[in-house]
């Protein structure tokens, strides 16, 4: 174990397995590699430019990190009652970073980097994601948008409020996880896996949703071009509207949806359309059997 404390300073150290450094109020260290070990930083303490190889683990608590790269199979954690700071810190493929509790900082998510919000009083406004990162969101609430090319999925207590799945984007809900009144813009997708729960969301035109077994969809529309899939076993429920010119697959559970004119809902072998109305848009069911359609619809074509 290496142990730097006020005013020591350690240079160009390499932390391999089973190996750790401590920084202390008012110790630095410089240009470390941890390839296995970990470095852990108490409050007060500091460093510049860590690389972090597989298995190596930094955590930043109460602490600044400036410059770092997370490579495949590293961590970096930042957080802490008192807040940690990382700036500046690149997160390559296969590489992690968790932020928590009172953590904050800035630097870049490559494609196939992980970040992770965990809980709330985070500070990501310096954090930008590239094409085909991947944010996990858990007992935390996002509102921004999930960018192009990038992967926001839910966990447990995660939300996203409100905000667009770009075109490229895709955001997954996840068991515990929840996603309200967000906006599905052309290329953009939502899928909402077993547990997870969505509700209000905007699919507008390119934009598709899918609800695999066990998944909810609650109240959402589908505008012109826009497209909701139900697998067998989700469900979609709450008043959805279909309109003109968008389109609902059901092949699990469908209640409560308007199909507007223009409009489509086709109902597949061993789905069910419960409750439904046909404004002047049209219901199909794949075979023909009324037994999987189960709809009233006044003004509607049942074909």
């Amino acid at each position: 174990m290496q142990n730097i404390g006020s005013g020591g300073t350690a240079v160009g150290t390499t932390i391999f397995k089973g190996g750790e450094e401590q920084i202390f109020s008012g110790g630095t260290a410089i240009n470390t590699t941890v390839s296995g070990g970990a470095q852990v930083f108490n409050s007060g303490g500091s460093a510049i430019n860590t690389v972090v190889n597989a298995g190596g683990v930094v955590n930043v608590l109460g602490s600044i990190l400036t410059s770092a790269t997370i490579k495949s199979g590293g961590t970096l954690g930042v957080g802490g009652l008192v807040g940690g700071v990382a700036t500046s810190a690149i997160v390559l493929r296969g590489g992690f970073e968790l932020m928590y509790l009172s953590g904050s900082g800035g630097g870049v998510v490559s494609s196939g980097g992980t970040f992770e919000w965990q809980g709330a009083g985070q500070d990501t406004t310096g954090v930008v994601f590239r094409p085909g990162a991947i944010l996990l969101v858990e007992l935390h609430v996002a509102s921004g948008d999930v960018s192009s090319g990038s992967t926001e999925k839910l966990l447990v207590g995660g939300t996203q409020s409100g905000g667009a799945v770009l075109s490229g984007g895709v955001l997954v809900v996840s068991n515990g996880g929840t996603a309200a009144a967000v906006t599905i813009s052309r290329g953009g997708k939502l899928v909402v896996s077993s547990g997870g729960v969505e509700s209000g969301a905007t699919l507008s035109s390119g934009g598709i949703e899918t609800v695999l077994s066990g998944g909810l969809a609650s109240s959402s529309t589908i505008d012109s071009g826009g497209t909701q899939i139900i697998s067998s076993g989700g469900t979609a429920l709450g008043i959805v509207r279909v309109a003109g010119g968008g389109r609902q697959i059901v092949s699990g559970l469908a209640e409560l949806v308007i199909v507007s004119a223009g409009g489509e809902q086709d109902v597949s072998r061993g789905g069910t359309a419960e409750a439904g109305a046909l404004s002047g848009g049209t219901g199909k069911v794949f075979p023909r059997s009324i037994s999987d359609f189960k709809m009233y619809s006044p003004l509607g074509q049942l074909s």
